[in-house]
């Protein structure tokens, strides 16, 4: 079975009293990882330079395919800890938006953004490439407008 998840893999850094610490995250990391025991997974996604090669590999040590979209900043969120059961997210870099998809048929095609990195063209276009599409509708809701965030704004957007 071939299973395609769409979305961004995402630089989280973690904030806490313990010190930060950085993390591969992002709802297309955790399908893929999930997935990845049960069908063939390809991810489609855009990371920028600054994205931990390692990571990149590690994914494709675990039978991961990846399609990576040039980006000139990964996504990137921090997540400060405030306390056991409060945090504060903040988007703090976008990559660029994914508006194709590999050539070929899947079997599943998850639609998995984090900040609105999916348009609707795309979306229409999984729907011919694959026989189930489904999506986690968390990054069609949480996108930042205009697709531009602190990086480029010179501010914080707080989510």
């Amino acid at each position: 079975m071939r299973c395609l998840i769409v979305g961004h893999l995402v630089r989280d850094i973690i904030v806490k009293d313990s010190g930060i610490e950085y993390r591969i995250g992002g709802g297309a990391y955790y399908s893929a990882m999930a997935l990845s025991r049960f069908c063939r997974v390809e991810i489609l996604t855009s990371v920028g330079e600054d994205f931990p090669e390692s990571w990149l590999k590690g994914l494709e040590e675990a039978g991961i395919v990846l399609h990576t979209i040039p980006a000139e900043n990964s996504t990137s969120y921090r997540l400060r800890y405030l306390d056991g059961n409060t945090r504060e997210l903040s988007l703090l870099s976008t990559a660029e938006r994914i508006t194709d998809m590999p050539h070929g048929s899947y079997d599943i095609i998850i639609l998995n953004p984090v900040a609105g990195e999916i348009t609707p063209e795309t979306v229409a276009l999984a729907k011919k490439r694959g026989d189930f599409v489904a999506a986690d509708v968390q990054g069609f809701i949480r996108s930042p407008p205009p697709w531009k965030t602190e990086a480029d704004r010179g501010r914080r957007q707080h989510l």
